[in-house]
């Protein structure tokens, strides 16, 4: 018995269900990525990662991804706008004989909303084990920030919170190191960049470096 060849042609309902599936698979799984993140001041600090992808780019994935699956979904709207509308208008003539399905969605919204908003149990628990989830990557970070966002300041700024060292000093340090340092411009964030490590291990580097001079003066 022979079999039938599936259809080469391109169909582009298909496509669409496809699109607005892996979109949304892919926004869900972002979203528990995002859930487990430090603060975005520790993440940057730390040069923090998970899966390959830091904070940021964890957060720019989940946006596309939400942006894709609505745009996915207002089009599969309008393709199937006429199904779609004959649906709602046949239920508006039979009258509405699922009252009891929709007040009990409707009532399940409302109590997501009152409880994430007086953090009730257990939507609050959920919110307070994401803070815990944060203050665990806190208790990590072996070298706290000087400032916050240190990773952004220029060396120039950042000799302030070094003892006796000068911007000057900083820059032939981390030249004698082999890092690309044109002046005293360059950031943390640069410098980490350059060997894949974060602002926090530049940071505790350039520190023990002026250790030296900070005691012979």
């Amino acid at each position: 018995m022979a079999t039938r060849s599936p259809s080469r042609t391109f169909k582009f309902r298909s496509f669409i269900s496809f699109l607005i599936t892996l979109a949304f698979l892919v926004a869900v799984f972002s979203g528990v990525m995002l859930y487990v993140t430090p603060q975005g001041r520790m993440a940057h600090w730390t040069g923090w990662r998970l899966l390959g992808y830091d904070k940021d780019q964890w957060t720019a994935l989940h946006i596309n991804m939400c942006l894709l699956f609505l745009i996915g979904s207002g089009v599969h709207i309008y393709l199937n706008w006429r199904v779609l509308w004959s649906y709602v208008t046949t239920k508006a003539t039979a009258g509405f004989r699922r009252r009891w399905e929709f007040v009990s969605a409707l009532g399940l919204s409302v109590a997501f909303i009152l409880g994430t908003h007086w953090l009730l149990p257990p939507l609050g628990s959920i919110i307070r084990f994401n803070e815990d989830i944060k203050a665990y990557w806190g208790s990590t970070v072996t070298t706290k920030a000087p400032v916050p966002h240190a990773e952004a300041l220029p060396i120039k700024k950042l000799a302030q919170y070094l003892n006796d060292a000068t911007p000057q000093r900083i820059v032939q340090y981390l030249r004698g190191a082999g890092y690309d340092v044109p002046d005293a411009s360059v950031t943390l964030e640069s410098l980490g960049a350059q060997r894949d490590r974060s602002p926090m291990a530049v940071y505790d580097e350039i520190r023990k470096g002026m250790e030296p001079a900070a005691d012979a003066g």
